[in-house]
């Protein structure tokens, strides 16, 4: 039976979560698409002159490798170690990384 590590994990907005780990460096998270960190986000595009601000609707989430938004209730996120790479949707899961774990985040 493998042995289970268990990490916090902290992101901005107050996002922190523990879950348990069997083991792995790479992993899918599963949350939900109504926690805070998808609310209220923005994109600033500096450049020397000035900054532009542009604003995201909350409800808009794209898949970080085809580019596809995402419109189930649960977001994935591929996890190297304690950092997340980016939301993949199921397809590209299925498609480049279906032996991969996927864990529930818990509140806490």
């Amino acid at each position: 039976m493998p042995r289970e590590k268990v990490y916090k994990h902290s992101y901005k907005r107050g996002f922190k979560r523990r879950i348990t780990i069997h083991h792995t460096r790479y992993y899918i998270l599963m949350i939900s698409r109504y926690r805070k960190i998808f609310k209220n986000r923005k994109i600033i595009i500096a450049s020397i002159n000035r900054d532009d601000v542009i604003t995201v609707p909350d409800g808009l989430i794209v898949c970080d490798v085809c580019g596809n938004q995402i419109n189930t209730d649960n977001v994935l996120f591929l996890m190297i170690g304690r950092h997340p790479w980016g939301a993949i949707c199921e397809q590209c899961r299925q498609r480049y990384h279906p032996k991969l774990p996927i864990i529930t985040a818990s509140e806490t």
